[in-house]
């Protein structure tokens, strides 16, 4: 049996590891004077000795509540301040756990007593008084000063075997949620170490364990407890990862749940925490950066997608060359039977061909190369639309390809080497070599019908610059009409072809909801192309005059995605 390892911080502020590190501390502080007490790191507090170069670094940060001794360690100029001063100068006489809780007593020589309260999210450093008054806090000491302390009763935790055998068939749930509840102390890493010992499945039902399984239990329990009595520092690695180890779990006990997993032991727990924050910090900010660039790409990859169904349903639907192709030569062919002026005709070379539409002011010769000028338009839109559809496939397969690569990366090297060998593949997406986005447009990005990219400003400011210097001269320009709101910019060439009527009609919706009239029923809507709209000199942000328009009626509301 294997047990899927995971990256486990827990096992920091364990009881057990922070009982061991404060057994350690009893040894190294008691005759020291406390040097001071300061922060420059948000919940995170750091104590100094006179006549020791280590200091103590009391962390109170959710799921990172430790303490330990960290060599050399020098305060910052600035961004840093003092803390807990009624402690300063003081002697300290002891170290000790108090209780079953994760609770760390520090004795002074004035009476005074100096609490390390790892609570999770509730973390708090304490300074009492000799009759239990809260004198100073480290977090929310306005709230704290003047109120009343009370230390936990001093109980041992005890692993009893017989407690298991008598609880845990009339326990609800499973084994491992039993075991958590006996033994609150023993922390998820000790129970999953204890059920693979005893050959016990993670989902296992408490009521379902028959004698055989109560008795493996126990033994696994009680080897588990000698463990725990006779602590030694270890960290698990992520596998291959020789080279630049990214650890996953610190431990005290061996684990064999993890199976094959590289380990390292240490005889100090102090170095191994220092050796394990370290290793998870530079480990998360790879996973950071690697969050990032898959996000990046992952975005583009799934937008190519959407605009690859809507290019390829609007190429379905409006394949219309060879009807204007055929259109012309209807008209050709019958030309002499075409008088001026008319606007329709029907004119069939095979069943079920529709009639043709004439323009009147024009001959039928002119209608007839009407038909096929446009039918030359439909050739090359379609060509455009293609060569759009090639590249949004390059995308969708390379960007699928860089994000199965990412999945397996998990250090710095590796994130290095990545980045260096596919370069190109991510300058593509917007990411230089050294993994920073280049910038995106500050504005908010909408795909309307055909694949066409919409854009709609944030703010004056923000509509001054989409408008005069991100939209093109024949991009089309919407603006609800008699009404302050947002630019909005519809990028023709974005999609397949021309924009079609609903293309249209989606972003005058856009401009609408952006708009002072979001909650009418209907907003009149201005629509020009960008080279029509200017910008009067000295005007305030966003104001902008209209050479030509076109006033649509549109409903306020954004598209739905595809």
């Amino acid at each position: 049996m294997f047990f899927e390892y995971i990256v486990d911080n827990f096992m920091l502020s364990n009881y057990h590891t922070l009982h061991y590190t404060a057994s350690t501390l009893a040894s190294a502080l008691p005759g020291r004077t406390i040097g001071g007490i300061f922060t420059q790191e948000k919940d995170e507090a750091v104590m100094t000795f006179s006549g020791l170069e280590e200091s103590l670094i009391l962390s109170c940060r959710p799921g990172w509540n430790i303490l330990y001794l960290k060599p050399a360690f020098s305060r910052a100029r600035a961004n840093s301040a003092d803390v807990l001063r009624p402690a300063w100068s003081q002697r300290i006489v002891s170290v000790s756990m108090q209780g079953s809780d994760r609770l760390i007593r520090f004795g002074l020589e004035s009476g005074f007593s100096l609490y390390a309260r790892f609570y999770g999210a509730k973390a708090n450093l304490l300074c009492v008084d000799e009759s239990g008054g809260v004198i100073d806090a480290f977090k929310h000491a306005k709230e704290l000063v003047g109120s009343r302390f009370t230390e936990p009763v001093d109980r041992t935790p005890v692993y009893n075997v017989s407690r298991v055998t008598e609880s845990l068939r009339d326990m609800q749930g499973t084994v491992s949620t039993a075991l958590k509840t006996l033994f609150p102390t023993l922390g998820s890493t000790a129970v999953r170490e204890i059920l693979f010992r005893a050959g016990i499945s993670l989902t296992c039902a408490a009521s379902g364990l028959d004698s055989r399984g109560l008795r493996s239990l126990g033994d696994a329990l009680a080897s588990v407890a000698i463990d725990l009595d006779h602590p030694r520092a270890r960290i698990y690695n992520r596998p291959g990862q020789e080279d630049e180890p990214a650890p996953l779990i610190l431990s005290i006990i061996p684990l064999h749940h993890l199976g094959p997993l590289p380990d390292r032991a240490f005889d100090d727990i102090n170095e191994a925490i220092r050796h394990f924050i370290a290793g998870r910090r530079k480990a998360e900010g790879v996973e950071r950066t690697r969050e990032r660039i898959t996000r990046s790409i992952s975005t583009r990859v799934e937008r190519a997608e959407r605009t690859l169904v809507a290019i390829r349903d609007d190429l379905a639907k409006s394949n219309r060359e060879e009807e204007y192709r055929r259109a012309g030569s209807l008209i050709l062919a019958h030309v002499q039977d075409l008088p001026k002026g008319s606007t329709s005709a029907a004119l069939h070379d095979a069943p079920g061909t529709p009639e043709v539409k004439l323009v009147a002011a024009l001959t039928p010769a002119q209608n007839a190369q009407r038909y096929f000028d446009k039918a030359k338009r439909a050739r090359l839109m379609r060509g455009q639309a293609q060569g759009r559809i090639s590249g949004l496939e390059e995308i969708v397969v390379t960007g699928t390809a860089l994000l199965a690569t990412l999945e397996n990366i998990h250090t710095r090297d590796a994130l290095q080497t990545f980045m260096n060998d596919s370069s190109r593949e991510l300058e593509a997406f917007g990411l230089s070599s050294k993994g920073k986005e280049r910038e995106q447009p500050p504005f908010r990005i909408f795909t309307v019908d055909g694949g066409f990219q919409v854009l709609a400003g944030k703010s004056s400011a923000n509509n001054d610059l989409l408008t005069m210097k991100y939209a093109k001269p024949n991009d089309l320009w919407f603006h609800a009409r008699g009404s302050s709101g947002s630019h909005v910019v519809l990028k023709v060439g974005t999609g397949a072809g021309e924009p079609s009527k609903k293309a249209k009609e989606q972003a005058a919706s856009i401009a609408a909801y952006y708009s002072k009239m979001r909650n009418a029923k209907t907003v009149p809507v201005v629509m020009t192309e960008r080279k029509y709209v200017r910008k009067p000199k000295g005007a305030p942000p966003g104001t902008v005059t209209l050479e030509r328009e076109r006033v649509m009626f549109a409903n306020p509301s954004l598209p739905q995605e595809r």
